[in-house]
């Protein structure tokens, strides 16, 4: 990723935008609304890090050749004391933001500036204001990107990158908002085929992963009702499997009862190491015993995430966590269990 300077002073952070289209050209209206999408983006991920101790500016570079590239700058200035800042985005909710999406600690983008820097910032120990104004601008640079890094990894992000992230269209509204709002007006171009991130011909976002990217986010009167992880036992048919792990675009898919799906992510690693070592056998249509975490939004499950995986077509592979080990994963978080009493109906046609 890029980095520069706008102007003597204000350094920046490049995002570089490419769109797979077979002409040079977009509509003026879908480059607008795209434009101000990602902004809105880059404002969200800001506050979602510092609040309003940081203000960013976007601005549109010059294009680049080859399909058609567009180049946003973005550039940090901080608002008040550098500590307050730096509290923010060291906080739990910043480091498990930051981590998640891009696998970096906020002390990754800090150690470019040097040890000596570093430690003037956080204490804040210059002794003119002078002093202070030059510390704001060298720490303008690492700030910028990590909003870009962690922009342009929530564009790409899946279910279980999110939930890695500690974020959710529940908790963060604003950001999946901002995500939606792109990626609507990138699909509603039928014109566009897909869309990368850097120069290259890769585009990490086809047609098919867009409208997975786009999520439902809850009313405000249902959000308050969906704050409670459930925790149930059932078994599910897969209708679509993702059995990459590295593939973060896809999530998996079932069917629950002989109607409804849900798509969920896998994180027990005991399931994944069976994976790798082909230690069961699969087929078309995949049977699978789990226990899985969710939250209960009008009716459905949401952010659905299979926390151990029992059985596959039958084969036993794992044992329950029990209450206590539930606890040691997700500490405090209040939560319920679904009557489990009903868990299997839907082979039987009947419907919880």
């Amino acid at each position: 990723m890029e980095t520069g300077v706008a102007s003597p002073g204000e350094p920046f952070s490049i995002i570089t935008i490419h769109f797979d289209v077979n002409e040079h050209r977009l509509p003026l209206s879908d480059f607008t609304d795209l434009s101000l999408a990602i902004e809105d983006l880059v404002d969200k991920t800001s506050r979602k890090l510092f609040g309003d101790k940081v203000k960013v500016e976007v601005f549109i570079l010059p294009a680049e050749s080859g399909g058609f590239i567009g180049r946003v700058a973005i550039s940090a200035i901080l608002i008040g004391t550098i500590p307050v800042a730096f509290a923010l985005v060291e906080s739990n909710v910043g480091v498990a933001f930051i981590r998640g999406l891009t696998g970096n600690e906020p002390a990754f983008y800090f150690a470019k500036l040097g040890e000596g820097i570093r430690h003037s910032i956080i204490n804040d120990d210059p002794d003119t204001e002078d002093g202070k104004q030059v510390q704001k601008e060298k720490s303008a640079q690492p700030i910028s990107e990590m909003i870009r890094d962690s922009s342009v990894s929530f564009l790409t992000a899946n279910a279980e990158k999110t939930k890695a992230a500690k974020t959710d269209p529940i908790n963060s509204p604003e950001i999946f908002q901002a995500r939606n709002n792109f990626y609507t007006v990138v699909y509603r171009n039928s014109a566009i085929n897909g869309v990368g991130f850097d120069s290259s011909n890769q585009f990490p976002i086809d047609r098919k992963t867009m409208p997975e990217l786009i999520v439902f986010i809850p009313p405000p009167e249902e959000r308050e009702d969906a704050g409670n992880l459930v925790f149930e036992i059932r078994i599910i048919q897969v209708t679509s499997p993702n059995w990459d792990r590295s593939d973060t675009r896809r999530t998996w898919k079932a069917k629950i009862d002989d109607k409804r799906s849900v798509t969920f992510s896998i994180s027990d690693e005991n399931f994944w190491k069976m994976v790798n070592e082909k230690a069961f056998p699969t087929m078309i249509r995949d049977t699978l015993k789990v226990q899985w975490a969710f939250r209960m939004v009008s009716g459905r499950r949401r952010d659905a995430n299979v926390i151990r995986v029992l059985e596959v077509n039958g084969k036993n592979i794992s044992k329950v966590l029990s209450d206590e080990e539930l606890a040691k994963i997700f500490g405090d978080t209040e939560i319920e269990k679904e009557n489990e009493t009903d868990l299997f109906s839907w082979r039987n046609g009947k419907e919880n």
